[in-house]
């Protein structure tokens, strides 16, 4: 071994502040705490394009206006943690690049998912056969024009700015590659 020393400096680097008798004073002592939920630490996140470490998946507009406004947008992301959506408030365009510039409001973690079954939104999914763009569901794989078996569901609630969990009853979702 080449550096013998090191294996000895580690360990009480690891363990040294936490034996009884370190010379550090137990007042000043901190608890090992879990780590929070690393998605939510995208809230207030200001940003043109996703972050280094950060994968974009795909995205869209969930109150497009018939002028081309818009106040708030999803983004489907990945990071080391797993994918989730980012729910966005629309800041301005940049006149340089003509890039929207976004803040996430509240973050989604998607569960994991089987091969049996989808991911759906984009405004493919309905509450009581009306098109909600607000939607957002996992549901069965199936080859039918529309899914019925949802297993869960989310709706953007755009005036409290923030994902909510809702009953999966009455919603379908149209299968966008049927036919195809």
């Amino acid at each position: 071994m080449r550096y013998p020393f090191i294996l000895p400096l580690v360990a009480v680097a690891i363990v040294g502040s936490t034996l009884p008798g370190s010379t550090q004073p137990a007042s000043t002592q901190k608890p090992v705490i879990a780590p929070l939920n690393k998605s939510r630490s995208y809230i207030g996140l200001k940003y043109r394009d996703v972050p280094q470490g950060v994968d974009y998946i795909g995205g869209w507009v969930i109150d497009l206006q018939k002028n081309g406004d818009f106040k708030h947008a999803v983004t489907h992301v990945r990071d080391h943690n797993g994918e989730m959506l980012w729910l966005d408030r629309f800041i301005n365009h940049d006149r340089a690049t003509g890039k929207a510039n976004f803040q996430v409001v509240d973050v989604l973690k998607l569960p994991l998912i089987s091969k049996a079954q989808v991911f759906s939104a984009h405004g493919f999914c309905m509450k009581n056969g009306n098109r909600d763009p607000d939607l957002i569901a996992i549901a069965k794989a199936t080859d039918t024009q529309y899914r019925t078996t949802i297993y869960r569901a989310w709706k953007a609630n755009r005036a409290k700015e923030t994902f909510e969990e809702i009953s999966t009853k009455g919603i379908t979702c149209e299968n966008p590659a049927w036919g195809v």
